[in-house]
């Protein structure tokens, strides 16, 4: 026996409608999945902001970043014009003789330093070459119209002595400089105790990492001296040239004068797992020359009044922040590499700065 059943249904078109887009949402999703990218978090430095609490890790850190100072004495020979003195003539000329006065002048510049060893007997230092480097004799000549060959000497400046100092730290006797290298902008600093100290000071005791493993957006703290104050700030890594293990890098960090010679920490798996990457050494800037009153005349200058005095030419430096130049930490390893004959000669034990992570 067969049973027929007629069924009619009636569903309204908007039912229909809603079922085809829902259809047509549920392809899009499944058609537009995107495999996340998985890092090896073992390979690279954190990209993240760091998680958990990381001052009192940061507390002894910065205890082992130091502020420098560096005054460099000049002796300045005034030349006499009727001398006509060139630069050819100045190794045989009496300096003294051809002068009509002499005078003393010194220049001081500051930066950041960080103790990397520390005994009883002895301290080292890492900092930037350019915070502890003045030129042994600059040279000024007379404004005239003649070829640059015959240019006339106006005044020689020789230096007479240099010194450091850390502050801090209590050195009996002088700093040395062990090695520098001006144009990776690296200096090292070292200082013998005559007596043992009375306290014992921090050293950084955190590994010197990989700068290979940076990459683009790598979380890095920033520890230094801006301005004289002692600082710890944050930024974010860019690279210049990837593809060289030792080239410097770019961190969009604030950077201001003394800020030289700061050290730059990467993390690998969170705190308190810092590493050294690197060392802040400048600034991208622009200078621009402008005319300004001189500043001898005894009368004030009165704004929106015409100025009749004498007019000087001066050069104004603007700072672009944000754009702060990094030493890596691979150049600074092979640094200590090439002087290290240097280094335990003097007394210091450099394998534990030069094996690569």
């Amino acid at each position: 026996m067969i049973f027929k059943i007629n069924t009619f249904m009636t569903i309204p078109v908007w039912k229909y409608f809603c079922f085809a887009i829902s259809i047509i949402l549920a392809s899009c999703s499944i058609n537009s999945f995107i495999e996340p990218i998985i890092v090896d978090q073992q390979t690279y430095y954190d990209s993240n902001y760091p998680a958990g609490h990381s001052s009192e890790y940061l507390n002894s850190l910065v205890e082992s970043v130091k502020r420098i100072s560096n005054t460099a004495y000049y002796k300045t020979y005034i030349i006499s014009p009727q001398y006509k003195l060139t630069d050819v003539d100045i190794i045989d000329v009496d300096l003294k003789k051809a002068s009509s006065d002499i005078i003393y002048y010194n220049e001081s510049t500051y930066g950041t330093s960080t103790i990397i060893y520390s005994n009883l007997q002895k301290m080292m230092l890492l900092t930037c070459a350019h915070i502890i480097s003045f030129p042994d004799t600059i040279v000024n000549y007379f404004i005239t119209s003649e070829s640059e060959t015959e240019k006339i000497i106006s005044d020689i400046s020789i230096k007479v002595n240099q010194h450091y100092y850390i502050n801090d730290i209590s050195v009996t006797g002088k700093y040395q400089l062990l090695a520098k290298d001006n144009n990776l902008d690296i200096a090292l600093i070292g200082a013998t105790f005559k007596d043992k100290p009375f306290i014992n000071y921090n050293v950084f005791n955190y590994p010197f990492g990989n700068s290979s493993k940076l990459d683009w957006g790598s979380f890095v703290y920033i520890i230094g001296f801006p301005m004289g104050s002692k600082m710890v700030t944050t930024g974010i890594v860019s690279l210049i040239d990837p593809s060289d293990n030792s080239s410097d890098f770019l961190v969009d960090a604030l950077f201001n004068r003394g800020f030289s010679g700061g050290i730059v920490l990467a993390t690998r798996n969170g705190i308190p797992n810092f590493e050294l990457v690197g060392l802040t050494k400048s600034v991208s800037s622009n200078s621009a020359k402008l005319l300004k009153p001189s500043q001898t005349g005894d009368e004030p200058q009165i704004l929106h009044i015409p100025f009749e005095g004498e007019i000087l030419i001066s050069e104004q430096v603007t700072l672009n922040y944000g754009v702060t130049n990094v030493v890596s930490i691979n150049a600074i390893r092979e640094f200590i590499s090439d002087n290290s004959d240097i280094l335990i000669k003097n007394g210091y034990v450099v394998e534990d700065f030069i094996q690569t992570k």
